[in-house]
């Protein structure tokens, strides 16, 4: 019976083994790390030798554009509402500045303008 348990805790030790192997190796290539890692924990001989035979994943060139848009533009009752994002933080209303007053620009959001600007 103690060599079954022997057994039994060698075999959890080489699947866990396994599933390290798989997940920092799948990492190191780019490739899925968690899917890789329970393949190692079931199959963990043929997803090592499998892992080692990959070819690493190109990254993706994902180019962000952190410059705030320089207007945003809100469609409302009174016509189209652009909002200067950045500056004097003028306003229009279909391209001519917006007369003073308050304006609802969604459900959330109220501007005041003044002299065509928010105050």
């Amino acid at each position: 019976m103690e060599q079954n348990n022997g057994l039994l805790f060698l075999s959890f030790a080489f699947r866990v083994v396994g599933a390290i192997v798989c997940y920092s190796q799948a990492k190191s290539l780019n490739r899925e790390a968690g899917g890789w890692s329970v393949f190692g924990f079931f199959f963990p001989l043929i997803a090592m030798i499998w892992v080692f035979c990959l070819k690493p994943k190109p990254y993706k060139n994902v180019i962000s554009n952190n410059e705030p848009k320089p207007f945003t533009k809100y469609y409302t009752d009174n016509g189209v509402i652009e909002v200067e994002n950045s500056g004097e933080r003028r306003v229009t209303i279909d391209g001519k500045p917006a007369p003073n007053g308050t304006y609802q620009l969604n459900r959330m959001e109220k501007i005041e303008v003044v002299d065509g600007k928010i105050i």
